[in-house]
């Protein structure tokens, strides 16, 4: 959203997803992430003596990640917190009742010429 404005944008893509790690709906590429991450976090961690954050995960993996292979990472970006995840109440027996739904699934692309097709598909009102 855009909250300055109260609108939202949608675009729609063409991407060949051939060569993008699926850890949304593929469990083999999702233990391999996972068993990367794990690596990796335990390195930084006896290095820095510290627990790495997300953006030195993304960074050790950009700079000395060997993906010439890989396109991209399709990834699941789940809310931590129930009300971030909670859909608007509706009344139910004089009771709140929330629908949770996951946030977004999200797809990072590391070679933009797999990307066939970007364009503005819709705008419409935050609510």
């Amino acid at each position: 959203s855009k909250r300055d404005t109260g609108k939202y944008d949608i675009y729609k893509s063409a991407i060949d997803c051939e060569d993008v790690l699926d850890t949304v709906f593929n469990e083999e590429h999702y233990n391999f992430w996972l068993k990367k991450i794990e690596l990796v976090s335990k390195k930084i961690a006896k290095d820095t003596l510290q627990i790495p954050t997300l953006k030195e995960l993304n960074s050790y993996f950009k700079e000395r990640g060997d993906w010439n292979d890989v396109t991209g990472i399709m990834f699941q970006d789940l809310p931590d917190k129930q009300y971030y995840s909670a859909v608007k109440p509706i009344e139910y027996s004089n009771k709140k009742v929330y629908f949770t739904y996951r946030k977004r699934i999200q797809l990072a692309v590391f070679n933009k010429q797999v990307i066939r097709t970007f364009a503005h598909f819709n705008t419409g009102d935050c609510f």
